[in-house]
């Protein structure tokens, strides 16, 4: 499933990064974003064009699509 489908408050672990931008792949590999990663939906804004997620005891917020293109395992 994708990222952008779970819940407020939802765990799951991440199965795959499928960003065809090379330089963006390698940027979120390097902010933490690795196969089998634990991370956590925080809150969506509003709009919910923006997402906050717990990732290695951090929040970071994302754009809906940039964050479509990972794929999560509950």
């Amino acid at each position: 499933m994708k990222l952008t489908e779970l819940k407020r408050n939802s765990l799951a672990y991440i199965k795959k990064i499928d960003i065809p931008n090379d330089k963006l792949r390698i940027h979120l590999m390097e902010m933490g974003f690795l196969k089998g990663t634990l991370i956590k939906i925080v809150r969506y804004s509003k709009n919910k064009n923006i997402i906050t997620i717990n990732l290695r005891n951090y929040d970071i917020s994302l754009s809906k699509d940039i964050l479509e293109n990972i794929w999560v395992d509950l």
